[in-house]
């Protein structure tokens, strides 16, 4: 008798399957976000790094081998770490990005020539200092 009683009644449906489908998708698109936060912030750690200091990623055998990114010059391989991580990161750094790269001693160097000769002999500090001294020598003369 009790068998007869049970067939009738539905099986209780768990939390998943109560869920609409609407909020499925809600819960599996905050779940890779909360993902990407965690995992991101695990390979963010290191704050700036300085691709163009690590000897992996600027080691070269030919000129064709350095590419100009920002803030100096790569192999290709540092090049697209540092693309990854940049986008990874979503870390937008200030720098200017080497007008050419040529591979001396084994290393990938830049060079910054933008038809401007004070553009890499003297850094934003220099020439403010070289502003401020001038100023003060032409008061002098007054």
């Amino acid at each position: 008798m009790e068998q007869l009683i049970n067939q009738g009644q539905k099986k209780p449906k768990n939390f998943w399957q109560k869920l609409k489908k609407w909020q499925k998708i809600e819960i599996v698109v905050v779940g890779f976000i909360l993902i990407y936060i965690v995992t991101s912030s695990f390979f963010c750690l290191r704050s700036d790094p300085d691709f163009t200091k690590d000897l992996e990623y600027i080691t070269c055998e030919n000129n064709s081998d350095c590419v100009p990114e920002k803030c100096g010059c790569l192999n290709k391989k540092g090049a697209k770490n540092f693309s990854l991580w940049t986008t990874f990161c979503v870390i937008n750094l200030k720098c200017v990005i080497p007008s050419s790269c040529s591979c001396q001693d084994g290393k990938c160097v830049g060079s910054y020539d933008y038809d401007n000769e004070e553009f890499y002999e003297k850094t934003d500090i220099e020439k403010i200092e070289n502003v401020f001294m001038t100023s003060l020598e032409a008061q002098k003369k007054l």
